[in-house]
């Protein structure tokens, strides 16, 4: 949802930046072509979301993270919002 809500706000920037500039370009905002902004706008909170899913925190990354967040900040780390990306795991062979 945020990623939708960021391409909105970027389409009515530009929107507003043609009539400012120059209202003839507003025609490109008109008709069929508004879609085509739609689409931007979904098609950035489809990226959005799968990243998300991406960056989404395994099992390993929560056992990484527990002892630091409840040491530092008193709260069990499944019970806040968390998108954590280990770089390095350590392997076990």
């Amino acid at each position: 949802m945020y990623g939708v809500i960021i391409g909105f706000l970027a389409i009515q920037f530009q929107y507003r930046a043609c009539v400012l500039a120059k209202t003839k370009w507003t025609k490109y905002f008109d008709g069929w072509k508004l879609g085509l902004w739609i689409l931007y706008a979904l098609s950035n909170g489809a990226v959005w979301a799968v990243g998300a899913v991406i960056v989404s925190p395994d099992e390993y990354a929560y056992q990484y993270l527990d002892h630091v967040i409840m040491s530092q900040y008193g709260v069990n780390v499944r019970k806040v919002a968390l998108y954590a990306f280990l770089a390095y795991v350590k392997k076990t062979v």
